[in-house]
């Protein structure tokens, strides 16, 4: 930390001109700093950028905008040596092998069967495939690839499973989504494989990893700082729930300090029990994907609602708004679920919102999910504002 923040200050347009002199506890140093969003890097682009940036050590991914904020984030390789490193250490951690072969079913960004390697990250071998035309074929090749690993949003994973029976792999990774106690028990009862979940951006990499032998999120602090902070930006005490901030201490050419991710949650006070020094991420709440909007005008975030729905056995949920006289919840019921579970769901959605707006349960098809423009599924989908 030390090292990140005497060369930012220094060299960050945005951060130099706070005009700090860095303190003896590098940590005094970073909590001077102000909390910073990806609106306020996109209205001053060029001024979170390192002045003596080397293009040749360089390279960019943009972020989906599932928020509505697309941004492109450009990293130094020492980012990807520790990223790199951490993830060959989850793969031992989960009994994976090295050279791993790993499916990522419905990637956007592949229209048809693609594979690759990356030895950077001990001979991983990815295959990928993105808009389905042709389901025999795609499912012909899932199943003679023979994945060790699906890695892959939760929704992706139930598509996955209609596509392709009988697909059995190690292990499902899952990240990009809230996964929900149903959607976890119907991905793993299908697989015949566990569910390791992993908490992310694409501006910090994964932040937190679930524990293979006790499901704690352990958070990557070889190469992260994470903070829980109220809506003032003020620092939280572990165990109260706030918004995540992260600093990455490795990315010194575009570096992401005390960024608020836009996601919620709190830091454990205890450790897991599986003894890792690394602190845990007890909550992980979803993005906040907006409000609802009640009759008077008045707004509930929305994910008030969609906490209280994730206790019931539901594969799959999304809120939707068209107007302020209902509010719909698209459900898939996961296996197990009962009629009296749905009428007490909707018993508690209403409950949520303190009965001022009526919710409404139904049970939906796939195909009427809306997604993001990255695939990406939506956990609130709002038709008064788009």
């Amino acid at each position: 930390m030390s090292a990140l923040l005497g060369r930012i200050l220094l060299t960050v347009p945005v951060l130099r001109a706070q005009g700090l002199e860095p303190a003896d506890d590098p940590f005094d140093t970073l909590a001077r700093l102000p909390i910073v969003t990806k609106q306020q890097i996109r209205d001053d682009y060029r001024g979170h950028f390192a002045e003596d940036i080397d293009p040749s050590d360089c390279a960019s991914v943009v972020t989906s905008g599932t928020t509505g904020v697309p941004l492109k984030i450009v990293h130094n390789s020492e980012h990807f040596v520790h990223v790199n490193a951490l993830a060959l250490r989850r793969a031992f951690d989960y009994g994976l092998p090295l050279d791993r072969k790993m499916l990522r079913p419905f990637k956007s960004e592949s229209d048809d069967w693609f594979e690759y390697t990356l030895p950077s990250a001990g001979f991983l071998r990815f295959a990928e495939f993105g808009f389905v035309t042709d389901e025999a074929e795609i499912a012909r090749r899932c199943r003679e690839f023979a994945p060790d690993a699906v890695f892959t949003h939760p929704s992706r994973a139930l598509a996955l499973r209609d596509m392709v029976p009988g697909l059995r792999p190690r292990i499902v990774q899952t990240f990009g989504e809230q996964l929900t106690d149903g959607g976890r028990a119907a991905i793993e009862e299908h697989f015949q494989a566990p569910v390791r979940d992993c908490y992310g951006t694409n501006e910090a990499g994964t932040i937190a990893a679930q524990c293979p032998e006790f499901g704690s999120y352990h958070i990557e602090g070889e190469r992260l700082c994470v903070e829980i902070v109220d809506a003032d930006g003020r620092p939280l005490p572990d165990g109260a729930e706030g918004d995540i901030v992260v600093t990455n201490m490795f990315n010194t050419v575009m570096p992401f300090v005390r960024y608020n991710t836009g996601d919620v949650g709190a830091l454990s006070s205890g450790r897991c029990p599986c003894g890792r020094d690394q602190k845990v991420l007890r909550l992980i709440a979803g993005r906040q994907y907006g409000a609802i909007t009640l009759p008077d005008g008045t707004r509930i975030d929305v994910l008030r609602l969609v906490k209280q729905l994730d206790r019931f056995p539901l594969e799959r949920l999304q809120v939707v708004q068209a107007d302020t006289t209902e509010l719909t919840v698209l459900v898939v019921p996961a296996a197990g679920c009962t009629d009296d579970d749905l009428r007490r769901a909707t018993d508690a959605a209403n409950a949520a919102l303190h009965h001022r707006l009526p919710v409404r349960l139904r049970r939906a098809a796939a195909e009427e999910f809306a997604e993001s423009s990255a695939g990406k599924h939506l956990n609130f989908v709002n038709l008064l504002e788009n």
